[in-house]
């Protein structure tokens, strides 16, 4: 067995003995990977199960609706994972849980920006921002690649620049290869659309060399 497969068999054991934290945490590290590898279909059939919980505190729901709202936004469900994510906006502001809270509020932003309301996302972009520079300094990295990427798709892009090297500081400081990847995709496409070919290129074998090193294709 693989030790996706080894994550797995353990979910489903928490899951029939009711454990709702075993359950939670092997459900997120499955997610994890199916989220670069796929299938898709998997990680959101094994959220499903979890989600369907008795057992589970409103934190580990929380924490599962959230990956369940990302999961599908990844497979084009918006309206699914809107409302996934506002359950678990629910729940976290009712718990306190500001960092957790603010992870939600990255992925409606996402969700948001996907559906036509961009303003709504840079909003939630912002106000995530405020709390990862606060509490959760390798979240902030992932909030700013994201309104980086809207910068740019609006057309601000000295705005774009900024954000996207920022976080790029940032998942080099954590070592996130795959945010770093990720993230200088979105900064060689902006010096693409500067003018400045030599910067993109650069920019793009710097994001295959950390991808293919995670494992993301």
């Amino acid at each position: 067995m693989s030790e996706l497969d080894n994550v797995v068999a353990a979910c489903r054991r928490g899951i029939a003995r009711g454990d709702g934290p075993t359950a939670t945490a092997t459900a997120l590290a499955a997610w994890a990977v199916y989220l670069v590898r796929g299938p898709l279909t998997a990680g959101i059939s094994l959220l499903e199960a979890v989600g369907g919980m008795r057992a589970l505190s409103p934190t580990e729901r929380g924490q599962v609706e959230v990956a369940h709202a990302q999961a599908c936004f990844n497979a084009g469900r918006s309206a699914e994972a809107l409302t996934r994510y506002e359950a678990a906006r629910d729940l976290f502001e009712s718990l306190g849980d500001r960092r957790w809270l603010a992870r939600t509020q990255t992925g409606m932003g996402n969700v948001h920006c996907r559906i036509g309301g961009a303003d709504k996302g840079r909003a939630l972009y912002e106000a995530a921002l405020l709390t990862f520079r606060e509490l959760d300094r390798a979240a902030e990295g992932g909030a700013l690649r994201e309104l980086g990427v809207l910068h740019t798709n609006q057309g601000r892009l000295d705005e774009a620049g900024d954000c996207l090297r920022s976080a790029l500081e940032v998942s080099r400081e954590f070592g996130n290869r795959r945010l770093e990847g990720a993230v200088l995709i979105a900064l060689g496409n902006v010096h693409a659309m500067q003018g400045r070919p030599d910067e993109a290129l650069t920019a793009f074998h710097g994001a295959v060399a950390a991808l293919r090193e995670v494992g993301d294709r």
